[in-house]
């Protein structure tokens, strides 16, 4: 029996974030999967502001190169001016 598309994305999402929650529902219509919502949350810890920046600017262009489709929120946390934690938040929706 072959795994469905639907399950192999969700291990290939969750096996993409090193570290962190992954939050996934599953909607059904006529006992078949129709749309799956991923969300995946990471926080990165920082003690240079350059890298953070970096980072950023990386996830944000890859993105766009994938044309990613959802909402995508990240937060960073800081102390006297410097960059302690970046959260990224990436919610997607997959339709099948």
């Amino acid at each position: 029996m072959s795994i469905p598309n639907w399950l192999r994305d969700i291990e290939s999402y969750t096996d993409g974030i090193p570290y962190g929650k992954v939050d996934f529902s599953v909607d059904r219509v006529n006992r078949k999967v129709v749309t799956i919502t991923t969300v995946g949350s990471e926080t990165l810890r920082y003690q240079d502001n350059n890298e953070c920046v970096k980072d950023i600017l990386s996830f944000l262009t890859s993105l766009i190169d994938t044309e990613h489709t959802g909402i995508v929120d990240f937060s960073v946390d800081m102390k006297n001016g410097t960059i302690n934690l970046l959260t990224i938040k990436n919610t997607k929706k997959t339709q099948y």
